[in-house]
């Protein structure tokens, strides 16, 4: 979120030595997390932004706004992840109810076969898991397909080969961080942030709930922080709900952005 009226679609690439990095335990590699802010801040004129992380982004999010506070106003945080075992298990018994409700026998048996506990999951298991949510997602059944793939497809920012390495990198990464996703607790990283926190969730977010995000707000310790469910929103807030969400940012969130200066060229 840069100063200034006017919205701005901003898009760079990044390439480093092995194409990637781990984010064990959060323990996010400082020098890298922090210079994929470079470019953008650099854009823009600013030396601090806001950052938006968003489902796996907040992975990532929380903990660069926790240990590189100079470089953000506020994080902003939507769809988010708190503990990663407590949010698989709790969603795969309500998945498995709503399968249940709905008579699908397809998909309580496909949720029975894998069982209850993430601890014991492979990634097929976690894949089954994540699907029948989405399928059952509330309140919009197959959000991902009725929605976010039309709308990559439909945006003048990827072409079919950016969409294609798209979705097989996130597979890719998936698959090569499964040990460390399911471990992941955000409760280890402490409960103070040093930046506003602010947490948009969707009021129905049935794939990572609702429930333990507002849990997990309650316990945070920021300057400040506020919390806005979105109604008739569930996970993807942002994109079902899109003026809802936007109109959250302005009201709370603008106002922290500091007028525009010149951006600092030190490397963080």
């Amino acid at each position: 979120m840069g100063s200034g009226s006017r919205r701005r679609r901003i898009a760079w690439r990044r390439q480093d030595e092995g194409g990637g990095f781990s984010c064990r335990q959060s323990r996010c590699s400082d020098a890298v997390t922090a210079n994929a802010t470079v470019p953008l801040r650099q854009y823009l004129g600013v030396d601090k932004v806001v950052v938006l992380a968003e489902s796996m982004g907040t992975l990532t999010g929380l903990p660069l706004a926790m240990r590189r506070p100079d470089l953000f106003h506020a994080l902003v945080a939507t769809d988010l992840y708190v503990n990663m075992a407590a949010n698989e298990a709790r969603k795969w018994q309500l998945t498995l109810e709503r399968l249940r409700a709905a008579g699908n026998t397809k998909g309580v048996a496909a949720l029975e076969a894998i069982g209850p506990d993430p601890a014991r999951w492979d990634l097929g298991a976690w894949t089954t898991n994540m699907a029948w949510a989405f399928r059952t997602n509330v309140p919009t059944p197959n959000l991902d397909r009725k929605l976010l793939f039309p709308l990559a497809l439909l945006s003048p920012i990827y072409s079919l080969r950016d969409l294609y390495t798209l979705f097989m990198g996130f597979q890719w990464s998936t698959a090569q961080m499964f040990t460390e996703l399911k471990a992941y607790d955000a409760r280890r990283l402490g409960p103070r942030f040093q930046v506003p926190f602010f947490l948009f969730q969707g009021e129905t977010d049935v794939v990572t709930l609702t429930s333990l995000a507002t849990e997990y707000f309650e316990e945070v310790e920021a300057p400040t922080k506020e919390l806005a469910l979105i109604p008739d929103a569930g996970h993807f807030a942002a994109f079902t709900q899109p003026d809802r969400f936007l109109a959250e940012l302005r009201t709370r969130v603008r106002p922290l952005a500091a007028a525009p200066s010149p951006a600092s060229t030190r490397e963080p």
